[in-house]
């Protein structure tokens, strides 16, 4: 039978031995089709079968079963053939094709082969691909069948099969012919009830490097030389004698010693009255597999002494740079507030530039390596979007007066007055793109354009939008500026400055907050930036709950501060004595700690954590728990990895300030920390005020807080609103006997009741390991009901405080 002539270039198919024939065939597969009779649509993939695969090229339209496909360009015997007619019994396919580029003896032994095994269940279909080219045409290809089993020979021969099978039940004719099919394609062992070895396939001794005659009637402890590996085959065998199929691994050895894993299917073969009369074991060698495997394992095991090195030497750097840089920083802000020249105003100005430069690639430096080695977590906090974004403009509104750009503001009616979020991280994603839209902008505007989109359960989609009259980005590149390290062209660091690390931190950034990023650019007309980020909408009351500052004063106290550099010694001394507190400087732990063991009357610490002698994390150690003194703990450190500051509060310290810092930033931390101990504002809520017997401490809300009470009522209203809701999931989850849903909802709470500081936190705990260990939900629902009751109790004390302040 003879196809169609198609016009193709088939050359590809050939070239190299190299074949890419999941494409050719798809694009190829219509014509093949009709070439044979059959419709056929395209379906690769890959179904497991046992030990082995299967690649489904094809399915017949008529039928919708699955058709095998055998590429057999390449290599050509009629064992390839016995294996791939047993899948598609398996699979119950209704056609195998079988395609080559020319036929020699061997796929006459494979024709031979299968007419002499299948039936007209499965149809047959052998295709010789001819290339056909007539002067300087181009190639046509010419499908020629040379081989469909004939449906008259097949009558006769299952004529013969039916006489066959009223002597022989159908389950003990399918077992051998399956047998004899896998014993062509396979390694095969056949071990008896007692465990030794029946026979072996030529496969098998291959793969072992054995002869037969040295397998036949041993034990099969010689296909296992170790102790373990003979306990779990032994196993293996024992269970197969039940009836039951497995898999499993084993490493053994080949008979010159060198190692090999098999994977090994148990199969229990039974007669044709059920009785078992031995085990087939199928050996398939993974022995390159393992191997990658521990590969990997190695290679991955490397990466993460790496990756800890490399935490390592940024915190190192981290602390070396930023100890100089804090006095730069800080002596040069303190200069510009002297009476200078024109000439020395000038010079301050680019000596604080520049180090204020060097911080911030430093930090986008850190930033990057906390955002990839997972020590990165946005934060939730309650914050206005409207308020950030014309933060950001009056941070950058100098920036732009400078080159005589207008930087506009366009925040619509629809951005929420709250939202509960990452205020930070929000800001240094608008930040990035504002100070890349100015940089690139010679003349004409930069607008900052805000609008919101309501969601269901109180969310919002944020869409934020940066346009600029700038340079415009090439489209080709537009992809290419948010990787690390790039710019648009290779000469724009020499013109513009800069490190190429911002658009790829603001991408990452927006990837953590499951946002989105856009860029549409044209080259000489500018740019827009356009972000969507999802938020939880908060709703303030109509009241303005703010705190009068005319409610606080400034507080004086007296400060210890443990410091080695002689630089950051000086700085210290003037700005904290400037802002009215008296300052004593020791210059490492031991000091420091003797010092508060001969004097008194200290109201605040500011610790360096990297000292000689004694570090920071050792002598707030012992100011905590040898010396017992509750003072407040603030770190000053060059660090500013997050794992460092949870170190921190780990310790016993109260807060955590970042060098080089702002004078702002330091002043606001001391009255942090003074207000704590010497507070001379009331409070309605008598939050300072609780009973020892209280089942919960505000302690860490308060310090999480920093003085900010609508915060921790906010979080009341939390606890009140949703924690009743997660406790009926935990008691539905008794009732259904659900330990995954008990569990995972006990795991969620923790939070919620580690925010206001729960005593019993540990009952949370207790129910999460009796769901791991498989306890009882008698004894589960014992434990719940405490944590129940409980619960109920510090709702209704924290409902109370919400009244007296409302």
């Amino acid at each position: 039978m003879l196809g169609k002539i198609k016009n193709v270039q088939l050359s590809e198919i050939w070239k190299d031995g190299n074949l890419d024939f999941t494409s050719w065939l798809s694009e190829n597969l219509k014509d093949i089709g009709n070439a044979i009779g059959l419709e056929l649509k395209f379906e690769a993939k890959e179904i497991p079968l046992g030990p082995f695969s299967v690649n489904i090229l094809a399915r017949d339209e008529k039928t919708n079963k699955v058709v095998v496909i055998v590429n057999q360009f390449d290599n050509t015997d009629y064992e390839h053939l016995g294996k791939f007619i047993t899948y598609a019994s398996v699979l119950d396919a209704s056609a195998v094709i079988w395609i080559a580029s020319s036929f020699k003896d061997e796929h006459k032994k494979g024709l031979d082969w299968l007419n002499d095994h299948t039936s007209d269940e499965i149809g047959f279909y052998g295709i010789k691909i001819e290339l056909w080219q007539i002067g300087n045409s181009q190639p046509a290809a010419r499908f020629n069948v040379i081989s469909q089993p004939n449906s008259a020979v097949r009558q006769a021969r299952l004529g013969q099969i039916t006489e066959t099978r009223k002597r022989r039940s159908d389950k003990e004719l399918e077992a051998n012919e399956l047998e004899k099919s896998l014993d062509k394609a396979n390694a095969i062992v056949k071990f008896d009830l007692n465990g030794k070895i029946a026979s072996v396939n030529k496969l098998f001794c291959d793969m072992l490097e054995y002869e037969p005659d040295e397998l036949i009637a041993k034990d099969f402890d010689i296909l296992v030389p170790s102790p373990e590996m003979q306990k779990n085959f032994k196993d293996c065998l024992e269970e197969s004698k039940k009836g039951t199929s497995q898999q499993k691994k084993f490493k053994t050895n080949t008979k010159s010693g060198k190692e090999k894993w098999i994977e090994a299917s148990f199969l229990p073969i039974f007669d044709k009255e059920d009785k078992l009369i031995f085990i087939l074991k199928i050996a398939d060698d993974i022995t390159e597999d393992v191997n990658y495997q521990k590969d990997l394992e190695k290679a991955k095991l490397e990466a993460e002494k790496a990756l800890v090195a490399k935490d390592n030497f940024l915190c190192n750097m981290s602390h070396e740079i930023r100890t100089p840089l804090n006095a730069i920083i800080g002596f040069s802000d303190l200069l510009r507030k002297e009476k200078l020249n024109d000439t020395q105003f000038e010079h301050v100005d680019i000596i604080l530039s520049a180090g204020e430069n060097l911080l911030r690639i430093i930090n986008d430096i850190l930033d990057l390596s906390k955002i990839e080695s997972g020590n990165f977590q946005l934060e939730k906090k309650l914050f206005s979007p409207a308020k950030v974004l014309k933060s950001v403009c009056k941070m950058q509104s100098e920036k732009a007066s400078e080159k005589n750009i207008r930087l506009e503001e366009d925040i619509d009616d629809s951005v929420p007055e709250m939202v509960l979020g990452d205020e930070y991280r929000l800001t240094q994603i608008i930040i990035n793109l504002v100070n890349n839209a100015i940089k690139f902008t010679h003349e004409g505007f930069v607008k900052i354009s805000a609008s919101a989109e309501l969601q269901e359960d109180a969310h919002c989609l944020l869409l934020i939008k940066i346009q600029d009259s700038g340079i415009g980005i090439p489209e080709d590149k537009q992809q290419m500026i948010f990787e690390r390290f790039t710019q648009a062209d290779t000469d724009t660091t020499r013109k513009f400055g800069g490190t190429g690390l911002g658009l790829n931190i603001v991408k990452l950034l927006v990837n953590n907050f499951n946002g989105s990023l856009s860029l549409e650019s044209k080259v000489g007309e500018g740019s827009v930036f356009s972000l969507s980020i999802p938020f939880k909408v908060e709703h303030e009351s109509k009241e303005d709950k703010q705190e009068d500052i005319s409610e606080y004063k400034l507080l004086q106290g007296k400060i210890l501060m443990f410091e080695d550099n002689p630089l950051n010694q000086k700085l210290g001394q003037k700005i904290i004595t400037e802002l009215g507190h008296e300052l004593v400087i020791v210059s490492n732990g031991v000091e420091g700690v003797e010092w508060l063991i001969n004097n008194n009357g200290i109201d605040l610490i500011l610790m360096d954590l990297q000292m000689p002698r004694m570090d920071g994390f050792e002598a707030t150690s012992i100011i905590r728990n040898e010396l017992k003194l509750k003072v407040p703990i603030i770190a000053m450190t060059a660090h500013s990895l997050s794992q460092e500051k949870a170190k921190c509060i780990d310790y016993g310290m109260n807060d955590f300030l970042s060098k080089p810092f702002k004078l702002y930033d330091l002043s606001k931390k001391i009255q942090t920390a003074l207000s704590g101990k010497k507070s001379s504002v009331g409070s309605a809520c008598e939050l300072d005020e609780q009973k020892p017997d209280k089942l919960y401490d505000l302690k860490e809300l308060k310090m999480l807080a920093s003085g900010n009470k609508e915060f921790i009522y906010e979080m009341f209203d939390v606890f009140i609103s949703e924690t009743p809701e997660e406790l009926m999931r935990i008691q539905n989850g008794i009732h259904n006997n659900d330990y995954k849903t008990i569990y995972q909802t006990c795991h969620k709470l923790k939070s919620s009741y580690d925010v206001i500081g729960y005593k019993n936190v540990f009952l949370l705990k207790k129910i999460e390991e009796m769901c791991q260990n498989g306890d009882s939900f008698e004894d589960i629902q014992t434990t719940f009901k405490k944590l129940k009751s409980e619960t109920a109790d510090i709702i209704e004390d924290l409902t109370e405080v919400l009244k007296l302040n409302k």
